[in-house]
């Protein structure tokens, strides 16, 4: 019985360019996706991230900020002023509201320590991420560290008074955090500029002002002594934006780290 069915064509006769390429088609389909994921998990997605993750963060202590200058509840020192200190100075202590951007730095760096730790527990049972996971519990012990100071006025009040100078606690901390960032530079300094350099500005300007304070230097610490409200709400307000940065750039390097392990 004859078939009707036409004759089938070859695929060259159509695409003859398809006999001499030198690439197969599977291998071309796979090069694309490898394009398409490598461009997913490359240098533009990580900015992308840190400009949502610390620009949020950011928005938001701005708006805490405006909130607190604006408000005319409480002083506006006694916002940014540790419980202990607001105790010794004030006699009408305490309100509810005194202390409430301290506290709220506190929370920021007991988020920004959690995310460390988390980051080391999933990452340690990772093949070849040990290394990865002791930094990011490193960078737990010392944001923990950095918490409890914060919190207890370690630096500038108890330690002081058993004999430890504050400067000598400044010098203690800007070299962990010398040694902690250079060894976590991979992770945090290379991928997350913009957020660190914002952290490291906010935080040493915070303590350059500290420092004229307490040492009375020039005319810039008597202006200082003469209007101790405005000096609080530069020094901490400084600070708070600063522990903002230090939990956002942890935020981005931790998902960063567990995206890229396909976690």
């Amino acid at each position: 019985m004859a078939s009707f069915l036409p004759p089938k064509i070859p695929d060259s006769a159509c695409h003859p360019k398809l006999v001499n390429a030198s690439v197969p088609i599977g291998s071309f389909v796979m090069d694309m996706t490898n394009i398409k994921t490598s461009n997913m998990s490359g240098v533009a997605q990580p900015r992308w991230v840190e400009f949502i993750t610390f620009g949020g963060v950011l928005i938001f202590q701005l708006v805490l900020l405006t909130a607190a200058l604006l408000q005319d509840h409480t002083p506006v020192e006694r916002l940014f002023q540790d419980m202990i200190s607001i105790s010794n100075r004030y006699s009408d202590c305490c309100t509810q509201y005194d202390g409430a951007m301290s506290h709220a730095g506190v929370l920021m760096w007991c988020a920004a320590a959690s995310v460390c730790f988390f980051a080391a527990l999933i990452l340690i049972g990772h093949r070849g991420q040990l290394r990865t996971a002791l930094v990011f519990a490193g960078g737990g012990a010392f944001t923990s560290i950095l918490m409890l100071d914060d919190l207890f006025t370690l630096h500038d009040i108890v330690l002081p008074g058993h004999g430890v100078p504050e400067l000598a606690m400044f010098a203690f901390y800007a070299i962990c955090a010398v040694v902690y960032l250079g060894v976590s530079r991979d992770l945090i300094a290379l991928r997350l500029p913009i957020a660190l350099g914002f952290t490291v500005a906010a935080f040493s300007l915070g303590l350059l002002i500290d420092i004229v304070k307490d040492a009375r230097i020039g005319s810039a610490a008597q202006f200082m002594l003469a209007h101790p409200s405005i000096t609080i709400v530069f020094e901490d307000g400084l600070k708070f934006l600063a522990i903002g940065g230090w939990f956002s750039t942890h935020v981005v390097a931790a998902l960063l780290q567990l995206r890229r392990n396909g976690l």
